[in-house]
């Protein structure tokens, strides 16, 4: 049962490596201007990272995304800035605008967490060619990787309240591993094409 090849191994395994992802994530991104480069990192620790001993890894993936990320990061921040906006416009009551307004919050938070991801995937020309790919791809895989994002909106309403602890722990590890494990499954779609 307590085995290195058992179930119960694996699990542990794989929840420390969230928990310490997580951690070095929140620890990384304390100073706003190095949000992109933790992010960058967090993605890739959890994408190609098996081996439970991940804080060299994290840190090298932090130092080497530290300035091909912030290009990003600026990005999305005036995305989110411009969502807010969007937010506290006057929608006149009109149910239509208000699902039009999620449909696109969560069009724009998958791209801005899909823009990671392509950079780490594919070999691109310029930003300008990554935001294009990226926005492909994320038109093309909105229907099945809207999920993971429901569940981080879920967990942030439901248990930040009660367990504050428990959510600073896994909140954005635990989404985002399953995320990254489900765009990858979608990639190889756009590798060959």
């Amino acid at each position: 049962m307590f085995g290195i090849d058992s179930k119960f191994y694996k699990i542990a395994t794989w929840i420390y490596r969230i928990m310490l992802t997580n951690i070095l994530f929140l620890v990384a991104a304390l100073p706003i201007i190095t949000l992109a480069p933790a992010l960058a990192a967090l993605v890739n620790t959890l994408k190609h990272t098996e081996d439970p001993h991940i804080l060299k890894p994290f840190f090298r993936y932090f130092k080497k995304n530290l300035w091909s990320s912030l290009p990003l990061g600026f990005f999305n921040v005036f995305s989110g800035v411009f969502m807010m906006g969007l937010m506290q416009s006057n929608l006149s009551g009109s149910l239509t605008l208000k699902l039009l307004l999620v449909v696109f919050g969560l069009f724009l938070g998958m791209y801005n967490l899909n823009l990671y991801l392509t950079q780490m995937s594919f070999n691109y020309n310029g930003y300008f060619d990554l935001f294009r790919m990226t926005f492909v791809i994320t038109l093309m895989t909105l229907y099945k990787l809207v999920w993971p994002l429901l569940l981080f909106a879920g967990l942030c309403y439901f248990l930040m309240p009660d367990f504050a602890v428990g959510f600073y722990l896994f909140l954005i590890s635990g989404p985002m591993a399953l995320y990254v494990q489900l765009y990858q499954r979608q990639i190889p779609l756009f590798a060959t094409a």
